[in-house]
């Protein structure tokens, strides 16, 4: 028997958000009509003839649920792309790294390694049909600290039969020389840059003490004038909390993104082993309606990892599955944010390696069971969560618990995604007219 369309009511004042969130439809409506879209749902999605049940066809929310998006490992692993961690060092010494880049012994990917990696995962995304090809840099250190092997990477995907996208997540402290490089090679970056200096040098200084800030503005008038698409990263602990929506202004300001993501500190590697104050979060939550009403009347994105309803997944990230992530040694991770064979959870999330002949050698049963036990169904504590199809039970890095139920335990993010998302969901409901029916403001 198949199951009932999924429906959430969520409080909103003294009515009811009505949410379909694997049709990505929702209005506000009151208690009679929730009750009414209850009863039609549970016999089979057919109106009864009344004013209401016409509103509730026209609009889509009667219809049946389509199967979430789950990319599979399945018994051949196919990645659609790689992404690269060239290496666990870094220029900077960020007061919250989740990695504590710099305090291991150093370790570089090769470029044989980077090579390997990328044939396999391009003859891969081609096997599976697909239109392109994606490349990224990421993880525990600064990409751009092993420049050869980088360089080496993108031109080697650049000979490939599909076409490429070439991305990177940067501190952004190079020189001009690098910056330029950087914007005619690369399809899209991701630059950390936390607010105005006096953010920006006390949580992203360099090893020596020094501040990062001119080095990055720097960088980010190399990347204007040469029209590279690129995104901002802003990162908020308890002291620039307070400054947190001035700081997205300082960017709409004095840059040129084109998105602006917005994080609150993870307790992770240099972040430290607790989760902010719920004031802080409180507070979190209100400086992001603040700065994403401004980024709205600007044209810019803003964007917080934990609430996207234009986002229906059964996967928080594309890492094991669409994606074929490969640390300096040539581990295969589960996981973008466990960067090392020294990381706790390494021994759950490695799954593989890519080995000497330049394949990878996988564990498909212990990647399969991993993915598998994080699909949101199945995870108990998102049961009746309206974020679970968006957020997809979050990051696993961070939700991860050997010994609680579904290996699983709830953050404090869980809060600021049901805050945040029910925000958005607003906003989105109001600029469709009063029905929220998949396209975001400004028609994307």
């Amino acid at each position: 028997m198949a199951s009932l369309p999924e429906i959430f009511e969520i409080p909103f004042e003294e009515k009811l958000i009505l949410y379909r969130p694997l049709i990505r439809t929702a209005f506000v409506g009151n208690r009679a009509m929730a009750n009414l879209t209850a009863e039609l749902l549970e016999k089979g999605g057919k109106g009864d003839g009344s004013k209401a049940s016409s509103f509730l066809e026209e609009i889509g929310f009667l219809r049946p649920d389509p199967p979430p998006a789950r990319p599979e490992p399945g018994d051949n692993y196919l990645p659609m792309g790689a992404t690269l961690f060239l290496t666990n060092r870094c220029n900077l010494s960020c007061a919250y790294c989740y990695a504590s880049s710099g305090e291991e012994p150093p370790e570089d990917m090769g470029a044989k390694l980077a090579l390997a990696a990328v044939d396999f995962a391009h003859d891969s995304a081609q096997s599976r049909f697909s239109s392109h090809f994606e490349l990224a840099f990421h993880g525990g250190g600064e990409p751009t600290m092993n420049w050869e092997t980088m360089r080496a990477a993108v031109s080697r995907v650049r000979e490939k039969a599909l076409p490429s996208l070439v991305s990177m997540a940067t501190n952004g402290v190079y020189g001009r020389e690098k910056a330029e490089w950087i914007a005619e090679n690369l399809d899209g970056v991701s630059l950390s840059l936390d607010g105005p200096a006096h953010i920006q040098d006390r949580q992203r200084p360099s090893r020596s003490g020094g501040g990062s800030f001119q080095a990055v503005m720097k960088t980010i008038e190399t990347f204007d004038r040469k029209g590279l698409h690129y995104g901002v990263r802003i990162t908020a602990d308890e002291i620039s909390m307070p400054e947190f929506a001035s700081s997205v202004k300082f960017v709409l300001d004095n840059a040129g993104p084109r998105k602006i993501q917005v994080e609150p500190v993870f307790p992770q590697g240099r972040g430290g082993g607790e989760w902010m104050g719920e004031e802080s979060l409180d507070r979190f939550i209100e400086e992001f309606k603040s700065a994403h009403d401004l980024c709205l009347r600007r044209g810019v994105a803003l964007v917080y990892s934990g609430a996207r309803p234009e986002i229906t997944s059964g996967r928080f990230c594309r890492a094991g599955s669409e994606s074929l992530v490969v640390t300096p040694r040539g581990e295969l991770t589960a996981c973008f944010e466990v960067y090392s064979s020294r990381h706790p959870l390494a021994r759950h999330f490695f799954f593989g390696r890519i080995d000497e002949s330049g394949r990878p050698v996988l564990d498909k049963n212990k990647l399969r069971s991993l993915l598998d036990s994080r699909a949101p169904e199945r995870l108990e504590y998102c049961r009746e969560c309206f974020c679970k199809w968006h957020c997809a039970g979050d990051c696993m890095a961070k939700t991860f618990s050997e010994s609680g139920p579904d290996k699983f335990k709830p953050t404090p993010r869980c809060r600021v995604n049901r805050e945040l998302t029910k925000y958005l969901l607003l906003k989105y409901i109001s600029s469709g007219g009063g029905v929220w029916r998949g396209s975001l403001p400004g028609g994307s």
